[in-house]
């Protein structure tokens, strides 16, 4: 799982020259509340993600970072039962065509879950479908509005109100996990 990374948004902050106050008025948001985020303390909204990405010149992906050194625990967990006894989300494993920016390459396979639009967190990576192409993007929800932020910067960002997110629910696949073949 990625999680902002407080680092990378002070380094910005300091080779713009500005204070963390300074950032903070821009930001609208109180001196200490933007400290907080900065000492990783709390973590900013993606309404605030999106801004500091725009004042700093950079996109909302690059303040998420890789978590590594995990330690991986196994728990059994129990599924709950859809009424007609079937385990209620679909998980697929797809293989993918075409490189998508650089989280996934061509022939690599993507373990997804279809899953409610109600059930993804702020920073979960979904693959979405849509005229024809698949784009992997980062997703955010703010009040009742959906951002669906790419993963490159040539890319615009999707804003949907949650009537055009649930038309859309169909095409959007949570991604668990990646799958790099031997090449």
């Amino acid at each position: 799982m990625e999680k902002f990374d407080p680092l990378k948004l002070k380094k910005l902050r300091k080779k713009k020259n500005l204070t963390q106050e300074e950032l903070a008025e821009i930001l609208g948001v109180h001196p200490v509340s933007y400290a907080r985020w900065e000492s990783g303390q709390r973590e900013p909204k993606a309404e605030y993600v999106i801004r500091l990405a725009k004042i700093l010149g950079t996109s909302p992906e690059y303040f998420f970072k890789e978590e590594k050194n995990m330690e991986y625990k196994t728990k059994k967990i129990d599924l709950p039962n859809h009424p007609n006894g079937n385990i209620p989300y679909q998980v697929l494993w797809i293989e993918i065509n075409e490189d998508l920016c650089n989280v996934v390459k061509a022939g690599d396979v993507l373990l997804v879950a279809k899953v409610p639009l109600k059930s993804l967190k702020n920073g979960e990576k979904i693959l979405v479908s849509r005229n024809g192409k698949r784009e992997i993007r980062r997703y955010f929800l703010k009040e009742n509005t959906v951002f669906l932020i790419p993963m490159n910067d040539s890319e615009e960002i999707i804003i949907l109100d949650r009537e055009k997110a649930s038309e859309m629910e169909k095409h959007m696949y949570l991604i668990l996990g990646k799958y790099q073949p031997l090449r």
